[in-house]
């Protein structure tokens, strides 16, 4: 149970991205807001198969390459259904108040990236946070920690590896980047 007022504003959002209503009954909070970004995305003509883990996937398949991750899809869900309640409420509100920039904010984050200002691009994807330590902690923080092991084993074998993670694992306080140099690496974009 969300909450009246809640449920109708995820209502509001769910009718307007033709998310039937009943669909919202048999997902946890944190369910929702993902379903609803996904919408939102698709409504802004994201298209996911051109996203780019599904291009470097194929690629990867047609090159013969295998594929590792550096978690399961499981892991990733029990990260979100492991927030407690209150978090996952805080989640689906954040979400929803997000909305109605989602747009301007994508394309101002796109814009960041492909200009490669970290700065910037740390600042954007970093603000919806500031508000809500512990999502951004379970999200990116304690997920980076876990994965830098599996990184640096990479990195010391004798193979050419392709790690791909998303922007914000990238970035700012207790991203992959500061990781690896605080461990002593060196890295660095490429031109």
């Amino acid at each position: 149970a969300i909450g009246d007022a809640r449920y109708a504003r995820v209502a509001t959002e769910a009718t307007r991205l033709g998310l039937p209503l009943e669909a919202l009954a048999q997902f946890e909070p944190w369910a929702i807001a993902l379903t609803l970004t996904q919408l939102e995305y698709l409504q802004l003509g994201f298209d996911p198969d051109e996203g780019v883990e599904r291009q470097l996937g194929r690629r990867a398949h047609v090159d013969g390459k295998k594929i590792q991750g550096l978690e399961t899809v499981e892991q990733q869900i029990n990260i979100l259904a492991g927030l407690s309640k209150e978090d996952q409420a805080r989640f689906l509100d954040q979400t929803v108040t997000e909305m109605d920039s989602a747009d301007r904010e994508t394309q101002e984050i796109v814009a960041a990236w492909r200009s490669g200002n970290a700065t910037k691009l740390a600042a954007l994807m970093s603000d919806d946070f500031k508000a809500f330590p512990s999502l951004y902690r379970a999200l990116v923080t304690d997920r980076n920690r876990r994965w830098l092991p599996q990184i640096e084993r990479l990195l010391k074998g004798d193979q050419d590896y392709l790690v791909v993670v998303g922007a914000l694992h990238l970035i700012g306080e207790g991203g992959l980047l500061q990781l690896v140099r605080a461990d002593g690496l060196e890295p660095r974009p490429l031109q």
